[in-house]
């Protein structure tokens, strides 16, 4: 796979892998054991959220990596 120039964005992906991380993943976890919904989107938000951090979490670092090469 091509690896896309960083001039081709608009921001830096790296920035919003960090956000996914810090912000948006922990949110939905947290809606999901707090939130007073059905145990089916508790249970979706849960998992979105884990795969969310997850996903990022790997892409954000095998990026740093790949950067330091």
């Amino acid at each position: 796979m091509e690896k896309i120039p960083q001039h081709y964005f608009a921001f830096n992906p790296q920035s919003v892998r960090w956000m996914d991380m810090v912000f948006v993943a922990p949110i939905m976890i947290y809606a999901g054991v707090k939130g007073d919904f059905k145990p089916y989107v508790k249970f979706s938000l849960i998992a979105i959220g884990s795969l969310t951090f997850l996903y990022n979490g790997i892409n954000y670092v095998t990026n740093l990596q790949n950067e330091e090469k």
